[in-house]
């Protein structure tokens, strides 16, 4: 199932489910996730879940593969641009923050459980675990894709805007828990160059004339397809979103 038809199905599952249980939304902390996250968690409302399967993390280390590429572009000048699985980690953590709120609403006792779910659409059935890890990804990579064409325009960040993205990287990273910091390996100045990357391409997004720039939309899908995607499969398949800033302590 490509992004876009994911895209499609949560949001009609989500629509349905609202619908059908009166619940609003709310409003996440990661507004530009908040489309496909709060889809995707309101989708498990609308659809068959088919069972918990027994499945823990695999004790995949993150730290390990710090400086390894997860995606990579290719851009039309020839230039190549890349996210690190270091970098990656980022994404990770704060869709883990956001979706282990739900987790331990639906299990206090056993937040991992959420993660496990097995669900089920009339095109396939996935894991959560399995939505979230392509979640982090296609947000990673439009990022990555959006600060690339940024950077192929002549696009920078003013010396204000370098000046507000240190101070929230700084705040952020005050605020990760060791575990966090353990887990993912970030540092200080790590975060401030994923929070500079992820600013000018949030930048880019509100200079292009179209009114949808987010993933699934008909500018996106174009702008793609002027760049060569290139995703690490190998070490990306090992990734177990919901096992690597949380529920470490489980791999069996």
């Amino acid at each position: 199932m490509t992004a876009e038809e994911r895209i499609r199905a949560f949001k009609e599952a989500s629509s349905k489910a609202a619908a059908q249980s009166g619940i609003k939304p709310r409003t996440g902390i990661l507004r530009k996730y908040r489309p496909l996250i709060l889809a995707m968690l309101i989708f498990l409302l609308g659809v068959n879940i088919s069972k918990i399967a027994q499945m823990n993390g695999n004790g995949y280390k993150l730290t390990e593969h710090f400086d390894e590429a997860a995606i990579s572009v290719d851009s039309p000048s020839g230039r190549t641009y890349t996210l690190t699985m270091g970098e990656l980690g980022y994404y990770i953590l704060r869709l883990e923050r956001v979706v282990d709120e739900k987790a331990r609403a639906y299990d206090s006792d056993n937040p991992s459980a959420y993660w496990k779910i097995r669900i089920s659409t009339k095109d396939k059935a996935s894991y959560v675990t399995t939505l979230a890890r392509e979640t982090v990804l296609d947000y990673s990579e439009r990022d990555l894709i959006y600060a690339a064409d940024a950077e192929e325009a002549g696009l920078t960040l003013t010396e204000e805007e370098l000046k507000q993205v240190r101070l929230e990287s700084g705040r952020f990273y005050l605020r990760m828990s060791e575990e966090e910091k353990n887990a993912t390996g970030l540092t200080a100045e790590s975060l401030e160059s994923i929070m500079c990357r992820e600013a000018l391409a949030k930048k880019r997004m509100e200079s292009a004339d179209a009114k949808d720039t987010d993933v699934g939309s008909a500018y996106y899908t174009e702008l793609k397809d002027r760049y060569d995607i290139q995703r690490n499969d190998d070490e990306l398949s090992k990734l177990r979103v919901g096992y690597i800033t949380i529920n470490n302590g489980e791999h069996k």
